[in-house]
């Protein structure tokens, strides 16, 4: 399967340790139309008490759907 990209968000920071978000969005062609994901990655400086040291933490979710399109007309 080749996944394509339709849509790439990127709003990390430039510098370490990157907090922020990134998006993308890709699509697959499969039989009778086509499969779309979308992975969120997000990236957060927390600090678990007073007196610790700062951590990243990173949450990662991917959404999975099937647009029908038999004809395979969609276009980016």
């Amino acid at each position: 399967m080749q996944w394509q990209t339709i849509e790439l968000l990127n709003q990390l920071a430039p510098a370490p340790p990157n907090p922020g978000s990134w998006i993308r969005t890709d699509r697959a062609q499969v039989p009778g139309g086509w499969l779309v994901r979308t992975v969120l990655v997000k990236r957060d400086v927390v600090q678990v008490s007073p007196t610790a040291t700062s951590e990243l933490e990173v949450d990662t979710s991917v959404a999975l759907a099937f647009v029908p399109d038999p004809a395979l007309v969609w276009r980016p």
